[in-house]
């Protein structure tokens, strides 16, 4: 789901804006899905902690890569005095920042639950973060909501943006809003489930299409 964004993101002249190099998860049914209807990009069906990556730079070859996105599961939120990075259930996090330091793309976008950047857990994104700056990347980290993106649903989110740093772009400057709800004395402008899909024919209970893949 994070990679269509990208692939169906387009400039003013309605070209596409991203390449799609590679794929990697674990999930065998996302990934037929996904090939069904992108059968040209590659996609790597593998556990990321096993993933090497010099296998993915055999893959991608010698291009270099502008944008490396992620969503790793991060489970291990416990309070009982282990590091961000000492918990084996948080691998898969750590997994994928070494992929991002290791092809040292432009821009690593990665995103995760809400309760990384909650108090309790404050310590661990700044770990975090703490790293990709040793490692060359000015990083900033948020909670966005999907409603202020667009998208007919209320859901938090945490992200994280990485930029390489001799590209000098500033962090902190990046997660601007497409729609402004910061009047609160006006009602806030969101896209509702209505305005998304209400002008689709009606269906009789149990009616429907073949899905197209």
């Amino acid at each position: 789901g994070f990679s269509i964004g990208f692939i169906n993101a387009r400039d003013k002249h309605e070209q596409p804006l991203y390449n799609v190099q590679l794929l990697a998860d674990v999930d065998k049914e996302a990934a037929y899905t996904f090939k069904r209807n992108f059968p040209e990009i590659p996609y790597l069906v593998e556990d990321l902690r096993n993933v090497k990556s010099s296998a993915i730079k055999n893959i991608i070859k010698e291009k270099e890569i502008d944008i490396v996105i992620g969503g790793p599961p991060c489970q291990g939120f416990s309070s009982a005095g282990k590091r961000l990075f000492d918990d084996e259930r948080n691998q898969l996090l750590r997994n994928f920042v070494e992929i991002v330091v290791a092809l040292k793309p432009k821009i690593a976008v990665m995103e995760n639950v809400p309760t990384l950047l909650g108090s309790q857990h404050q310590e661990y994104a700044e770990e975090l973060i703490e790293w990709l700056d040793k490692k060359g990347f000015d990083t900033q980290a948020r909670i966005l909501k999907s409603e202020d993106y667009g998208v007919p649903q209320l859901r938090r989110r945490a992200f994280f943006a990485a930029f390489r740093k001799d590209l000098k772009i500033k962090a902190q400057a990046y997660f601007p809003p497409t729609f402004d709800n910061s009047d609160d004395n006006e009602m806030p402008t969101v896209v509702s489930v209505e305005d998304a899909c209400g002008d689709l024919p009606p269906l009789k209970s149990g009616g429907g299409t073949d899905p197209v893949l």
